[in-house]
């Protein structure tokens, strides 16, 4: 006879409850390079292009930028599960067809 097969995991805990006022948030992050000299990489014009690709408002999207080639590590922050799974899938066609 086989071995008997191993016991499932255990069952994580569910997460406490958000505190009033509270809520949960989904961060969609990537890091995009540019041959630009990061003085004259534009920041305002990059996030406003990002937000249009994604679908976004604006203020939700972050934006640090680093020098190098110009390193940019951009954040998107969502609402919910799906809308990350949307907002990824606009930046990757994005990048793919050279909007951002």
């Amino acid at each position: 006879l086989p071995p008997p097969p191993p016991p499932p995991p255990p069952v994580q805990p569910p997460r406490p409850p958000l505190a009033p006022g509270e809520s949960l948030r989904y961060l969609v992050i990537f890091t995009a390079t540019y041959d630009v000299p990061v003085e004259m990489f534009d920041t305002d014009e990059y996030i406003a292009s990002v937000a249009s690709t994604a679908g976004v408002a604006e203020s939700a999207v972050g934006a640090r930028v680093t020098p190098g080639s110009t390193v940019v590590e951009t954040s998107i922050s969502v609402n919910g599960a799906v809308e990350a799974r949307n907002v990824s899938a606009a930046v990757r066609s994005g990048c793919a067809a050279g909007e951002l």
